[in-house]
């Protein structure tokens, strides 16, 4: 049995406005209604079809859409005593529950923007209810429970127009939104292959999704009830069928009510090649990846590469020494020759924060940004920029600065004093934790286990700990030795020989 295709259609409440009034060719019927010229005996209808055709969706079976429609009938029924509506045979005029021949107007052909029909000849204090059916060939793709509008008829010669709905079919009423959550190395995904299943049916519906639609929300539609569908994501890479990432979710239906949407999340891990041994990176709070990349002459490039898939880059005319980013994209530098700290727009405009004697910084997760500088580290809250010294009279040149998220700082020195340090409290006195593993770090981050995780300046990736004092090497030169982030998933980002690496 073939698979069902999937849909992909607008959610469109197409309005037919007001058109051309038409009229069949039947015989006059007595003192009831029909579709010819207006008599003085009764009074008239215009009715304008309003269609729902569908959204754009991934379908658990195909939906109609307008191009599916081949004809279109709007049927006028009457209220019967027992409080239902019966059809009108189109002979006699009367309500029949068992005529073959009902009074309705039908055009063929595809639908007509400026269509408008009318119908003749209405009773006075009655009480009607207009009917809209569609139909590709013979078969209906119009649901009646949601295509008809009652129509109360007074002794006002005023009646419409009248809008009547007209939806298409829907085989199954369950639908929800699911979303991605990238993490990682989400630049290189090029598509994403979206497969859905259940049980019964296997792989009832399957979709490439294109960079561009990775930041948008899929809604799945058609949903059987009391089915469990599996909704399975795999990303790809420009030109290579090998998956980079690969994420799946349950989904069980129980009724045919909207299912709770949800949020998936795919982390992309391995390699990129960025081109710079000398990068910096760091990732905001929402995933969006930013790499401060060093070029000939004493510039820097600034990479953003957001989730939506857009790529933006920055061009500054001076070498960046140390960079971060606040968990709400605010970007912070350190220069490397004048040793300023910039908080940095979006078009490349600053605001100096400490003009001189920087040397690092470091944004910690509620967007506090720190620097050390002239014998002094500052702490300069979202917004401010003003900072408020949180240890003085500190001797030695910091290369790098980490503030822990229990609010420990550490720094990492390469001059008089050579190690790591820690400041347990604002004001606290520095203390030794251990000498370097070889040179000085220029950034640091948590590890898993609890240990001090440090890029090495060209020297590898280590671990050092607390306790103990004692450095292993996590990743060799070849591999790290540049730049270090940690996202708020606990995913790792660092640089080396030119390749940003996930793990």
């Amino acid at each position: 049995m073939p698979q069902p295709k999937i849909l992909a259609s607008f959610l469109a409440f197409g309005l037919l406005t007001a058109g051309m009034a038409l009229t069949a060719c039947q015989a006059p019927l007595p003192s009831m209604a029909t579709p010819s010229s207006v008599s003085p005996q009764g009074l008239s209808l215009r009715v304008r079809p309003v269609l729902n055709d569908g959204m754009r969706l991934l379908a658990a079976t195909p939906l109609k859409t307008a191009a599916d429609v081949d004809a279109l009938e709007i049927h006028l029924q009457v209220k019967a005593g027992s409080g239902g509506y019966l059809p009108i045979d189109a002979a006699t005029g009367e309500p029949s529950a068992e005529t073959t021949n009902p009074l309705k107007l039908r055009v063929e052909g595809p639908l007509d923007p400026t269509l408008s029909l009318t119908f003749n000849h209405l009773k006075r204090e009655t009480e009607y209810r207009i009917l809209a059916r569609a139909f590709d060939g013979a078969v209906q793709i119009s649901e009646d429970e949601h295509s008809s509008v009652v129509v109360p008829v007074s002794t006002s010669p005023n009646l419409g127009p009248v809008e009547v709905p007209l939806r298409l079919v829907t085989p199954f009423g369950a639908q929800t939104q699911v979303s991605l959550d990238l993490w990682g190395l989400h630049a290189k995904i090029t598509r994403v292959r979206v497969s859905l299943s259940n049980p019964a049916q296997g792989v009832v519906a399957e979709l490439d999704l294109p960079r561009a639609n990775l930041g948008k929300a899929m809604t799945l539609a058609s949903l059987r009830a009391n089915t469990p569908y599996t909704l399975d994501l795999t990303a790809y890479a420009q030109g290579s069928l090998t998956p980079i990432g690969t994420a799946s979710t349950l989904i069980p239906v129980a009724t045919e009510e909207s299912v709770a949407s949800r949020s998936i999340p795919m982390t992309i891990t391995g390699d990129m090649v960025l081109g710079s041994d000398l990068d910096l990176v760091a990732v905001d709070g929402a995933g969006n990846l930013h790499v401060a990349m060093s070029r000939i002459g004493s510039v820097t490039d600034l990479v953003r590469y957001s989730r939506d898939g857009s790529v933006t880059t920055l061009r500054l005319p001076y070498a960046v020494k140390s960079f971060d980013v606040a968990p709400n994209g605010t970007r912070y530098v350190v220069t490397r020759d004048e040793r300023a700290l910039r908080i940095l727009s979006d078009a490349g405009d600053f605001q100096v924060l400490v003009s001189s004697g920087a040397t690092c910084l470091d944004v910690d997760a509620e967007g506090n940004c720190y620097t050390a500088g002239n014998s002094v580290i500052r702490k300069f809250a979202p917004g401010l920029t003003t900072g408020m010294i949180v240890a003085r009279d500190f001797p030695y040149l910091s290369d790098a600065l980490y503030a822990a998220p229990d609010g420990v700082l550490y720094l990492s020195v390469n001059s008089a004093g050579a190690g790591f340090y820690r400041i347990p409290s604002p004001n606290a006195e520095p203390e030794w934790v251990a000498p370097a593993p070889s040179t000085w770090a220029r950034a640091m981050t948590t590890y898993t286990d609890g240990r001090i995780l440090a890029a090495i300046d060209r020297n590898g990736l280590w671990a050092l700990d607390l306790a103990q004092g004692i450095w292993s090497q996590v990743l060799p030169p070849s591999q790290a030795g540049g730049g270090l982030a940690k996202d708020v998933k606990g995913n790792f980002y660092v640089t080396g020989n030119g390749t940003l690496r996930v793990f």
